[in-house]
């Protein structure tokens, strides 16, 4: 894990944990929901590894929340509901936040993004945001770009902004 993108990824791994948490689920539990629920097939080690290591993009965790039945942030409410792809979803709840902030479009908000240490060429991240297959790590610099308190009920807005400020010094 680089320097630059630990602290992201490691508030990725909390979030997910906290959630689990909260409802008492565990990693082979959250595995078996996965699988019956969405169709998931991976087992509680890989599950517990790809999010120790920060390797859960938007629509896993969008799936761990409705799996576990954690409450879903209301500016996200009509995206989740939606009977597109995670991946469409995932798109709508980035859509939803950038919206609540009508002075900035999405050519700022990467910008921003990157400057925050997104590890991608910039061609690339667009094309992650536009089809939303983004990392939970990469959504948390969004958040904070975008000033978005969302996922407060499971992480500190202070904690987000934390590692913006240490991103920014470095």
């Amino acid at each position: 894990m680089s320097e630059k993108n630990s602290q992201w990824i490691n508030l990725a791994a909390r979030l997910v944990r906290v959630v689990l948490t909260r409802k008492d689920i565990g990693y082979a539990e959250l595995s078996k929901r996965l699988k019956m629920d969405f169709g998931v097939d991976e087992d509680e080690k890989a599950l517990a590894r790809r999010v120790s290591l920060g390797q859960v993009r938007l629509t896993l965790f969008l799936q761990v929340l409705s799996a576990v039945g954690a409450p879903i942030p209301c500016l996200w409410a009509a995206a989740i509901k939606d009977v597109a792809s995670w991946e469409m979803r995932a798109k709508e709840i980035l859509n939803a936040e950038l919206e609540q902030c009508p002075a900035m479009q999405q050519a700022e908000l990467v910008q921003k993004m990157l400057t925050l240490g997104v590890l991608l060429p910039e061609v690339k991240l667009i094309g992650q945001l536009e089809g939303g297959t983004f990392s939970m790590p990469t959504f948390l610099r969004a958040l904070v770009v975008l000033r978005s308190p969302s996922l407060e009920m499971y992480l500190d807005y202070a904690d987000l902004l934390a590692a913006a400020k240490v991103e920014l010094q470095q």
